[in-house]
């Protein structure tokens, strides 16, 4: 008897052991290789089909209620947990839409990786290595870190953010020439800072369709961490 699941009939046809973030990813990549329309977007268009999925799930949060298992932030900045009986509750709503919407955001986020990887010419690995190294870099109190930084609120937490933002910055400033720090004043040494304010968001150039989309291994073994991100960036509103 036939299926009327198209993911069901996919699955029987094509790669059948694959599920879940790996069948995303190939799934992408395949497009990439394969499909004609995928290979003539334009990566403006592509960015304008992200924002226009993560305004999908804006609208679907605005339908559903507030969850009662929300992580909430105390007054002295550390986190409370809900109890057990509000999250059973909240897991009794219909979510099938909202986690239709996030299907989107994911894949129109691995969807814009690709193309602007065939357009630019892109290694592979570059973006996914820049996210890795900024977010650690920015995080110095996760096991990632050398054990000497701590972050028991949001507020430290920030703070570390927004100073291994600066210090970024000012390195990228110094290298290229345009500003200099003079030795008799030296960068400002102390770990942690208040945050200095709201992360901005990152722009994107648009630019024109070229040829030979790309894709390997690497492609499929960093594309799960990228497609949760923007998941994680949907949720947070926590810009690079």
């Amino acid at each position: 008897m036939a299926t009327s699941d198209p993911l069901a009939a996919g699955q029987a046809r094509w790669r059948p052991n694959l599920a879940g973030p790996s069948r995303l990813i190939e799934v992408v990549r395949e497009l990439s290789g394969g499909c004609v329309w995928t290979q003539s977007i334009t990566p403006i268009d592509m960015l304008h089909a992200l924002r226009s999925e993560c305004d999908e799930v804006e609208l679907e949060l605005a339908r559903l209620p507030a969850p009662a298992n929300a992580t909430a932030v105390g007054s002295n900045g550390t986190h409370v947990r809900e109890d057990a009986a509000s999250a059973s509750a909240t897991r009794n709503e219909d979510t099938s839409e909202l986690v239709s919407e996030l299907g989107d955001v994911l894949f129109d986020a691995l969807m814009v990786h690709a193309v602007f990887s065939r357009v630019y010419g892109l290694d592979p690995d570059a973006a996914w290595n820049a996210a890795c190294r900024k977010v650690e870099g920015r995080t110095p109190y996760m096991p990632w870190g050398d054990g000497s930084a701590r972050a028991d609120t949001v507020a430290e937490a920030e703070a570390h953010w927004q100073e291994a933002k600066r210090r970024e910055k000012l390195s990228l400033t110094t290298t290229s020439g345009l500003h200099t720090v003079p030795s008799e004043h030296p960068v400002e040494t102390e770990r942690v800072l208040r945050p200095s304010g709201p992360r901005e968001a990152a722009c994107c150039t648009p630019a024109s369709t070229s040829t030979s989309p790309t894709g390997n291994a690497s492609f499929t073994s960093l594309g799960i961490g990228f497609a949760l991100g923007v998941a994680a960036a949907v949720a947070c509103r926590r810009c690079l």
